[in-house]
């Protein structure tokens, strides 16, 4: 980053004041507990805050790209560091068979979705953090491609997950693989991207609906539960209907789209760029 600069040696907890900006607290781990982190996340009630560990055996990682070789990839399993989230201390080390992607409350508990996993990890999963259990979940296998983000509606009735097509690159490399060759033209098309929608009581899959682009990175439901906005890797964001997946219009995003938002009346979706 700039001469002299160091790696710290383990991974950190930071706490910042929303308003100002501020770091008003931060606790580093021990060395033997350091991850490659995409990711945290906090408890329903606020009491703890989760964040990536090292692999389950404990090898200390170093940062690495989903292709990359050697122990620290972000394609391989990690654990799950649980935190008290008013002394900032790690409480336990959790292994959830994954690396831990996104995160989000969902009813009571958590919704999670996983970077790499590990043979017969789950792809997505509620997890209970007063038990500290995973209570649910379904396999890429059972989704026929490789989930990636996994989003839910405003009333918790129903999961979505950007679904990507296997076969392009190993495993959970498929998609990211396959994103690349279009833009670098070593492919002209490609099977299609999907939107899984799955019942979160029975974990079944209850429909699937095609989007209109490439590797969808991020999914927005409206407070009406009437609309999916999905934003694709391939610069574009659609609208589609949450009964039909009837897309409703698509347009174009600038390079690199990766999250987005609605506004305060849903009136735009505002998106960010990478």
């Amino acid at each position: 980053l700039f001469d002299g600069y160091e790696l710290p040696p383990s991974s950190s907890v930071v706490v910042g004041d929303a308003e100002t900006h501020e770091v008003i607290a931060s606790y580093m781990f021990p060395e033997s507990m350091r991850g490659a982190v995409h990711t945290t996340l906090m408890s329903p009630d606020g009491r703890y805050a989760y964040i990536v560990g090292p692999r389950p055996g404990g090898f200390a990682e170093q940062s690495g790209g989903v292709g990359s070789t050697g122990g620290g990839t972000l394609a391989t399993s990690a654990t799950m560091i649980k935190v008290d989230a008013l002394t900032l201390q790690p409480m336990a080390q959790i292994d959830i068979g994954g690396r831990l992607h996104h995160g989000q409350v969902f009813r009571d508990k958590m919704l999670l979705d996983m970077f790499g996993r590990d043979q017969g990890g789950l792809a997505l999963m509620i997890y209970n953090s007063d038990t500290d259990e995973i209570e649910g979940g379904i396999l890429d296998t059972d989704l026929g491609g490789y989930a990636y983000t996994v989003w839910a509606d405003p009333d918790y009735q129903y999961i979505y997950a950007t679904m990507e097509p296997a076969g392009y690159a190993t495993g959970r490399a498929t998609g990211m693989f396959g994103a690349i060759s279009m833009y670098q033209g070593r492919l002209l098309a490609m099977r299609p991207y999907w939107i899984a929608k799955i019942d979160p009581d029975t974990w079944e899959v209850i429909d699937e609906f095609p989007i209109p682009g490439y590797r969808p990175n991020w999914a927005v439901v409206d407070n009406a539960n009437e609309y999916l906005y999905v934003v694709n890797t391939m610069s574009n964001v659609a609208k589609m209907d949450t009964v039909t997946g009837e897309v409703i219009w698509s347009n174009g995003t600038g390079i690199g789209p990766y999250g987005g938002t609605l506004n305060a009346d849903e009136t735009e979706i505002w998106i960010a760029d990478k």
